[in-house]
């Protein structure tokens, strides 16, 4: 069966990336590879004004978004977003990244109604702050997270405490390429299969 893109889907779809310093400790480049997952994925989605809507946060010590649902109503401008994030290269708060995105993406003002609400948290390691409270608090809200560990320093156990275990992904930095087929798979295609 080939895969095709998420043609006709009412999806929001966040992205929320690992800005931290170890990032690119274990090789250079790596921060790129994740903006380049983000980027086919979006290639993906049938992004439009009523259709799927994309945002993207990066996290580190603060986090800053680099743009949120419904800013772009077409993937060539939103991929064009992605090209201007910025690598802050500093800590790795998550708890404080979930609260944020809670607050920014998926608050009940920026939220469509019956519309499937994902959010991709990619990261390279443990966070520095607490995360059992906030990933609760977003799960609550109706957001099936998907927590993606990076590299061989993240912690399994983070990722099991942000999603539930069975959307909880480990990978190399060149492996994103075939967890973005899986992923794809999860937030496209379910609803026609169950």
């Amino acid at each position: 069966m080939q895969l095709l893109g998420c043609e006709g889907q009412y999806v929001n779809v966040g992205f929320l990336i690992d800005g931290s310093a170890s990032m690119d400790l274990s090789g250079s480049g790596h921060f790129n590879k994740t903006l380049e997952f983000v980027k086919g994925f979006i290639e993906y989605l049938d992004v439009s004004k009523e259709r799927a809507h994309v945002g993207l946060a990066i996290f580190s010590s603060d986090v800053y978004q680099v743009f949120n649902f419904g800013d772009y109503h077409n993937s060539t401008e939103a991929i064009a977003a992605v090209n201007n994030a910025y690598f802050p290269k500093q800590g790795r708060h998550i708890g404080k990244a979930l609260n944020y995105v809670r607050h920014k993406m998926f608050s009940s003002n920026t939220l469509r109604k019956d519309v499937s609400n994902y959010l991709v948290l990619i990261t390279t390691g443990s966070s520095y702050d607490l995360i059992r409270t906030p990933a609760k608090i977003l799960r609550d809200r109706n957001v099936t997270v998907f927590a993606v560990g990076v590299g061989d320093d993240y912690d399994e156990e983070d990722l099991k405490e942000i999603s539930s275990s069975d959307q909880v992904y480990g990978t190399s930095f060149d492996g994103l390429k075939d967890l973005k087929k899986e992923l794809k798979k999860q937030i496209c295609f379910c609803k026609f299969f169950l």
